[in-house]
């Protein structure tokens, strides 16, 4: 048998057209949490889950991550609990630029050590378990020599690690994508606070540069990240009930509780409580309402030259909701819900003119479907009637049509 002959390599103007071209083309449009789902795998190490990673399982993350792509944003804060998504936003953000919109960017830990053990930890395990990130950082299209735990190099950026508390490290080199970690816990140090000194090396990038800022928050009135997120519009991530559809914001003081047997309590049998029906939430439930997450602004604003209050108008719809009563009502017209009334009234039925015992079944939750036996519905008999049926679609006397006797 014939060996086949090696194929031969693209021609050097073929493979100079076809460079100039990918170095041209865009990064594609896709968001943070998109890129995530189809491209992040997760390494055994990093934590108790392995395999591709699914934003479903950090629902909560996927609205700092969209914001991240989201045009005229440059700062985003994050202020959340600890364990929720800080390191996972981290992660996501290093690897969606590092694949598809490289540049140069600076990952800033209270501490050199801490910056060490992040890399060693976090970035090493996701780089190696990911393939597209596998190819890209410490391939051989960098230099080797250029790798360490403080320095990630690939293909048109990199990522650098250090310490607040070097004002050297920090300005050393021009950065477009700043992130920042537990940032209640870094240093002033003597040139002033690091992430201003870090955000000054991003002027070369004045349009799409972005700076990320996570940490829990530490002392009221201290803390960094609660004095970057009131400079924010301060969004706030609401969730559905999943028996009344009821969105609300979850507090811990004023949704959560558990049985008490006089002086003993038993927190076992703690839940989460809607605000609207007072139901407890099961786990089951709890997990499902995790789906329901979405983000809102809650600060105030002018528009329009009206000043505008968010979190007065969620306030003033979820006591609309609270006050409606259970009672399901059906209304003869789609387009014509009827009007909710206090069972044992005889007033209208819908937004029309016709009375009678018609409106009365309807309150009391038993109206018939049917616009024409709704209509013929009456109490008063045929001879005795001195008003005219009405029509159901504007509630306005139909014509009368004459009938052969």
């Amino acid at each position: 048998m014939e060996s086949r002959k090696p194929t031969s390599p693209l021609p050097k103007t073929e493979q100079l057209f076809l460079s100039a071209r990918k170095g041209w083309t865009p990064p594609p449009r896709i968001s943070v949490p998109d890129w995530a789902d189809k491209v992040r795998k997760l390494a055994k190490e990093a934590g108790s889950a392995s395999g591709d990673w699914n934003t479903g399982t950090v629902e909560v993350a996927r609205g700092p991550m969209l914001a991240v792509t989201e045009p005229g944003v440059h700062i985003i804060t994050a202020m959340v609990s600890t364990q929720l998504l800080k390191t996972a936003l981290l992660e996501n953000v290093f690897g969606f630029h590092a694949h598809l919109d490289p540049c140069p960017m600076l990952l800033i830990q209270p501490k050199e050590a801490a910056a060490e053990q992040f890399s060693r930890e976090r970035i090493t395990p996701m780089v190696r378990a990911t393939p597209k990130l596998r190819a890209l950082v410490g391939s051989s299209k960098t230099r080797k020599g250029d790798e360490s735990l403080l320095y990630k190099s690939f293909p048109g950026g990199f990522l650098a690690l250090a310490g607040a508390g070097s004002p050297d490290n920090l300005a050393r080199r021009p950065i477009r994508v700043l992130l920042c970690d537990e940032v209640d816990k870094y240093p002033v140090t003597r040139e002033g606070d690091p992430i201003m000194l870090a955000e000054e090396r991003t002027a070369s990038f004045a349009l799409n540069w972005l700076s990320l800022r996570v940490c829990s928050p530490t002392v009221e009135d201290e803390s960094r990240i609660e004095a970057s997120y009131k400079e924010s519009d301060q969004r706030r991530a609401s969730i559905a009930c999943p028996d009344c559809s009821h969105r609300q914001f979850l507090d811990f003081f004023k949704h959560v509780d558990w049985e008490k047997d006089g002086g003993t309590h038993r927190p076992e049998t703690a839940r989460i409580y809607c605000e609207a029906c007072r139901h407890g939430w099961s786990e089951g439930e709890r997990l499902k309402a995790l789906a329901t997450i979405r983000h809102h602004q809650t600060r105030p604003f002018t528009c329009c030259g009206e000043y505008q209050m968010p979190l007065e108008a969620y306030e003033r719809a979820g006591a609309r909701r609270r006050s409606r009563t259970r009672t399901a009502f059906c209304s003869p017209h789609p387009r014509r819900p009827i009007r909710s009334m206090p069972s044992g009234t005889g007033g209208p039925a819908r937004a029309g003119r016709s009375t009678g015992p018609s409106a009365a079944t309807a309150a009391a939750g038993r109206c018939r479907t049917s616009t024409r036996a709704s209509r013929l519905a009456s109490s008063t008999p045929p001879g005795r009637r001195t008003g005219r049926p009405t029509s159901p679609r504007s509630g306005w006397p139909r014509r009368a049509t004459k009938t052969a006797s």
